[in-house]
């Protein structure tokens, strides 16, 4: 039962499909606990549905995407310069929290899916940065949250609330995913230093017992037999391979290709269809200092994309990969989705995925090359020079990007990632991983070495690979590890609620169990908040 939320005044950001599908009823649960509200709405049909809704009475309601369009909608950028931002988040540099708005950094217009190009001109993304930093200062300043909620960390925004929020001694919540299949847990900073789930892993290691340790056990033992990756299929690819597109669950070895000519046609019809509506929905989406983007696609761009597409992907289903079998010792770098929170946010130093390739190709021990697999995702985003210049890098070997990551980390030495779902897999095969990147969550895991400095990575991969790990040691850190999940997180098909992909009558429970968790999570910090915070009285 809650006890600290009522009375409270709760910030939540309400952006695209995640406001109306989950953060509405999310909202709307607080509000019936007698939480006062104020919503942040990014996307403006999701602005519209919030303030047209009746559910919940909302003291105020911050449109972010007025600050897109025109950052001076924020107020006078003047009165705030870089430098003044960076003191008051207590950062060092406001460039790298910039690579994590693409629609600025990188073009749509250009290539499909972005082109490496910047989309505006390094003043214009200093103004949106002082707009973005201008329009959260005076939701905290106005609206004086005791709690920040949002949907994840994965943009500008996001992280100039999480700096601030942790500066004014306001907590966040937002679900991430645990690395642990299907479990979410609660991060409350942008690089999920700081979560519920690190907070119950920190007991178990200092000595508390979990219920859930046998479970923990059962979970590494079926993952080490095989592990539960999740498909490579995405939505493109049953869209345009039709009924041919096959699941790689079960296959060790690379797919036959499966976008045959007929995937164009595809193309035509979904790029038709896609038109219509664009030409009934007219400019919604539109911000005229950004152009095309991937929310704003006008006819011939909607007729690029699917096209170029089908392009890629056929031509990375017949380029010629080097043969793992033909590899000895290797490191594995998989490559990871771009742009996307996991690069952008949380390792935006190794966002350069080519030259990141060739350091750590520069960085291997004699005997060892580097073996790259492209994201099954990305080979329908980026063009055939993108892998090939990767493939003719020395000292690397890139791979069929239909190989489960399984076959690759069972033969490599060593894992280097900027920070990904691989890491956790690796773990559970007691492969050693050198994470470049930030985030938390990872970090923790007994397989994980955590360095930042290239110009040394030669040394950290020799001591890695010099370090002897005692198996029964490792496991019981593995077991904790696992167990904490269970024991905080919440099991839920909360991506598929997200994205539509189920319908609300089958997402029903899952809906419910994930509300009431996220409830729990809120109750829980606001009741920390106020052991002895004078903030509380």
């Amino acid at each position: 039962m809650s006890t600290n939320i009522a009375g409270k005044r709760v910030l939540i950001l309400q952006q695209r499909g995640w406001g109306v599908r989950i953060g509405h009823p999310l909202a709307r649960r607080l509000a019936e606990i007698g939480a006062v509200l104020a919503a942040v709405t990014v996307k403006r049909a999701t602005h519209r549905f919030t303030v047209e809704q009746r559910d919940v009475a909302y003291e105020s309601v911050y449109p972010a995407d007025d600050i897109k369009e025109n950052p001076q909608n924020a107020g006078d950028l003047d009165s705030v310069s870089l430098a003044e931002i960076c003191a008051e988040l207590g950062i060092e540099s406001v460039w790298p929290l910039a690579q994590a708005s693409r629609n600025h950094v990188s073009s749509y217009r250009d290539r499909f899916y972005y082109g490496f190009r910047q989309n505006q001109s390094d003043s214009q993304i200093g103004d949106f940065i002082k707009g973005t930093f201008l329009h959260v200062r005076r939701c905290f300043d106005d609206f004086r949250p005791d709690i920040l909620v949002l949907p994840n960390f994965a943009g500008l925004q996001h992280i100039i609330f999480s700096l601030m929020a942790e500066k004014r001694g306001v907590p966040a919540c937002a679900a991430i995913d645990s690395k642990v299949r299907n479990v979410q847990i609660f991060a409350r900073d942008h690089l999920a230093r700081r979560s519920n789930y690190l907070d119950r892993l920190a007991e178990l290691r200092n000595g508390a017992t979990s219920s859930n340790i046998r479970r923990a056990e059962e979970y590494i033992a079926k993952n080490r037999e095989r592990l539960s990756a999740t498909s490579i299929s995405t939505s493109m690819a049953k869209a345009f391979a039709g009924g041919n597109a096959r699941d790689g669950n079960e296959l060790d070895l690379v797919l036959e290709p499966r976008v045959g000519l007929l995937a164009y046609a595809r193309a035509l019809r979904m790029s038709v269809a896609e038109s219509i509506a664009y030409l009934r929905s007219g400019r919604t989406e539109h911000f005229a200092n950004l152009g095309v983007t991937n929310d704003f696609r006008p006819p011939r761009f909607i007729f690029r994309d699917h096209f170029m597409a089908v392009k890629y992907r056929r031509v990375a289903e017949r380029y010629p990969y080097a043969k793992l079998d033909n590899i000895g010792k290797f490191v594995f770098l998989p490559l990871q989705v771009q742009p996307e929170a996991t690069l952008n946010i949380q390792a935006p130093r190794f966002n350069n995925q080519i030259e990141l390739a060739r350091q750590v190709a520069m960085s291997l021990p004699g005997d060892h090359t580097l073996v790259v697999k492209d994201h099954p995702n990305m080979t329908w985003r980026h063009p055939p020079s993108y892998i090939d210049k990767i493939a003719r890098t020395p000292n690397v070997k890139l791979v069929d990007f239909r190989l489960r990551a399984e076959s690759i980390l069972r033969r490599a030495s060593v894992l280097v990632s900027p920070s990904s779902s691989t890491i956790a897999e690796a773990a559970l095969l007691r492969v050693p991983c050198i994470q470049l990147g930030d985030l938390g969550t990872t970090a923790a895991y007994p397989n994980v070495t955590r360095h930042r400095d290239l110009s040394t990575l030669s040394k950290a991969i020799l001591d890695v690979l010099a370090t002897s790990v005692d198996s029964a040691t490792y496991d019981a850190d593995l077991n904790r590890c696992v167990a904490a999940a269970f024991d905080v997180g919440v099991e839920s098909k909360y991506h598929k609620i997200w994205a539509g992909e189920i319908s609300e009558e089958a997402a029903s429970e899952d809906m419910k169990r994930f509300i009431t968790a996220f409830v729990d999570e809120i109750d829980r910090l606001l009741g920390q908040t106020c052991v002895d915070a004078e903030a509380c009285s």
